[in-house]
């Protein structure tokens, strides 16, 4: 549906989905299609002028989503690092074989410097995906530290 619209109606559809969702709605179906558009914009400045927007929106009721792509959103969005993290489990609790969400909570833990939980996670992106070398990297500067 979304990639019939015109630039015109989708600026128009986002509007009203911002309006119903400004007056408190619960109507799950309009955050859906608004992350949705949120998740098609392929420019930058389209998508960092709706991220200002929905960012505060989907804080409000994360928990009440219940959506891995809204707390991987909101973990993406966030300067802090024990934030980054908080959300990054959330979305992990939805999808625990996500290997993207391991990474994210294993480099999140990395930065906090809690090595050993760092470790668990990446020791997990590793099982899953052999290949990845940040991880290999990371565990290897974790082992070598210790």
């Amino acid at each position: 549906m979304m990639s019939k619209l015109t630039s015109k109606e989708r600026e128009a559809r986002i509007s009203e989905l911002k309006e119903i969702i400004a007056n408190g709605s619960k109507d799950f179906k309009a955050y859906d299609e608004l992350l949705n558009f949120y998740m098609e914009l392929k420019d930058a400045d389209s998508y960092f002028s709706l991220q200002k927007t929905i960012i505060p929106v989907f804080s409000a009721i994360a928990d009440d989503l219940a959506s891995a792509t809204v707390f991987t959103l909101l973990a993406n969005a966030s300067k802090d690092d024990a934030k980054r993290l908080e959300f990054d489990k959330k979305a992990l609790l939805l999808e625990p074989k996500n290997v993207s969400l391991l990474k994210n909570v294993g480099l999140s833990h990395f930065f906090l410097a809690d090595n050993e939980n760092a470790e668990k996670y990446l020791k997990e992106v590793i099982d899953l995906e052999p290949d990845d070398k940040e991880s290999q990297e990371i565990l290897m500067q974790l082992t070598s530290t210790k």
